[in-house]
């Protein structure tokens, strides 16, 4: 049930994001993300549920014959068709046998999953369909659209995207039926989505050529080259970029390329780790889809820092300061590579010598790790999820989150591009799978990275108690600390970030470290 319900809630918001992007033409991303949180909420799915009857063939409780099984041909009482007569006289050895209790999220993972069944046995059609049938509010738009109206565009889909369909998708689909087919469906159950242009015109079809022109370079690491050069515009303008008068912003854009990406990695995930828990499931996903994951894609695979189009002095003093952190730890990794060579050649030389052996591998790796811990900042540190270097216990952990103006520019290229190739998933995952692949392989051979707070109460169970505190500010800014206490163990650790979470972070890899030593 778990690992369907896990399916069956992304394409459930991957339906509602595409449906609420094409229809409500002119509301901005708040509104949007309201609007999907009512219709995907479990109230709602549990009203639903209800209008078709489905509570009532959940099952449960466990299958038990002698307490919850009655055998062919024998009844309960009469009295016991009366709901009323049922819950107030009948003894409750027979009121299980009529009733059952499951609670509205109980009931809303059950429909989840049977949207997971379904997509499974049925593709994106079938589930599609169910949803029609459950009576989740889905536009039949193709009949409703005025085609002479010029606040919707009908797209043609590129040679390539009409192509997707046939293309050798094997290195990329762990489960083809799963996005199979997504750019006819789309385009049938869909209403054709809106153009990104504001205005129309001679001058605002040179201004996007204009202001794409420097764009090539991103068209080719991402192998695509837009059609719609204003929806490459859009995706790359952020809010504070006033030149651009020509589209939107890209936020409309980056919720619909939220979701986009949030059901092909989970269902590649699915897929191809069918023995895969729904705990490990969601870790996975939660460990590609994050901001972290796509700053750095964004910054390393598609250059997006030097292609988006803002305007704020504070935005680009982060951007700067996030590619400068990634560039040393790019040099320290390849550091860290020649050290290993080193040593290994080193390592096949005999050692002549009386005094106790070492390992020539260990010795280079401390001197490196002294050095590396003298050379890097703990903003380095932060980013890369090492251990925090060994200081005092308030001593402040200097914190860096990357912009989040970089994943959602990258969530928004998403969007455009599955906006220009005519609504695919294949094409979108055809283009984006090769920059994930890295990280999947690694996780999946090394194991998923732990949340260092979920580490901390996995090793000590209920004993852990989190404090907060507000200790002023530093330049205008606040500073936060976080006591870590392990009860039962007799270990207080602090850390002072900029972040309350931060905060937590850092003192919860201090009381790790404390735990392994003991």
């Amino acid at each position: 049930l778990e690992r369907l319900e896990a399916l069956g809630d992304s394409f459930l918001k991957l339906v509602t994001t595409v449906d609420l992007y094409c229809s409500r033409t002119n509301h901005h991303e708040g509104k949007l993300a309201l609007a999907r949180t009512r219709r995907i909420s479990n109230f709602n799915l549990c009203y639903l549920a209800n209008k078709i009857g489905l509570p009532g063939k959940i099952f449960s409780k466990k299958f038990e014959p002698l307490s919850t099984w009655i055998p062919p041909c024998f009844t309960l009482p009469d009295s016991a068709g009366d709901p009323v007569v049922a819950q107030q006289e009948l003894p409750q050895e027979k009121l299980q046998y009529l009733y059952h209790k499951v609670a509205d999220k109980g009931v809303a993972d059950c429909v989840e999953a049977m949207i997971g069944a379904y997509i499974i046995a049925g593709g994106i059609e079938a589930g599609w369909k169910f949803l029609q049938f459950l009576g989740l509010k889905l536009g039949n738009p193709r009949m409703e659209v005025d085609n002479g109206d010029a606040s919707v565009v009908m797209r043609t889909p590129s040679q390539e995207s009409c192509m997707s369909v046939d293309m050798d998708f094997s290195s990329c689909l762990s489960v083809p039926i799963l996005v199979q087919n997504s750019l006819h469906i789309f385009q049938e159950y869909c209403q054709p989505p809106p153009s990104a242009l504001l205005q129309q015109g001679e001058h605002s079809d040179a201004l996007i050529i204009k202001m794409t022109s420097t764009c090539t370079s991103l068209c080719e690491k991402l192998g695509w080259d837009f059609q719609d050069r204003a929806l490459l515009l859009q995706a790359l303008t952020h809010p504070s970029y006033i030149k651009n008068r020509v589209t939107d912003c890209y936020q409309r854009l980056e919720f619909l390329g939220d979701a986009i990406l949030d059901y092909l990695i989970t269902s590649y995930i699915y897929g191809r780790f069918p023995e895969y828990s729904p705990g490990k499931i969601t870790d996975m996903r939660s460990a590609l889809v994050n901001n972290i994951t796509f700053a750095e894609i964004a910054v390393k695979e598609l250059d997006l820092n030097q292609h988006l189009k803002q305007l704020s002095p504070a935005l680009f003093s982060q951007i700067s300061e996030f590619v400068e952190v990634l560039k040393r730890i790019s040099q320290k990794k390849a550091h860290e590579e020649k050290h290993e060579i080193y040593c290994k050649s080193f390592s096949q030389q005999p050692i002549e010598s009386d005094e106790v052996d070492v390992n020539p591998l260990e010795s280079l790796s401390s001197i490196s790790l002294e050095m590396e811990s003298s050379s890097f900042s703990s903003r380095e540190v932060e980013l890369v999820d090492s251990e925090i270097p060994f200081d005092d216990e308030d001593d402040d952990v200097e914190d860096l989150d990357p912009p989040k103006a970089l994943g959602d520019v990258l969530e928004s290229i998403a969007g455009a591009l599955f906006l220009d190739c005519g609504m695919s998933l294949e094409t979108v995952w055809f283009k984006f799978y090769p920059f994930f692949k890295p990280l999947i392989e690694t996780f999946s051979k090394k194991g998923l990275p732990i949340q260092p707070v979920k580490e901390l109460y996995e090793m000590a169970h209920q004993s852990v108690q989190i404090e907060k505190s507000l200790i002023g500010t530093d330049h205008g800014k606040q500073k936060h600390r976080c006591t870590v206490k392990v009860v039962d163990k007799g270990i207080q650790v602090s850390a002072v970030a900029g972040t309350f979470r931060l905060a937590k972070i850092a003192a919860a890899r201090r009381a790790i470290r404390k735990l392994k030593k003991m």
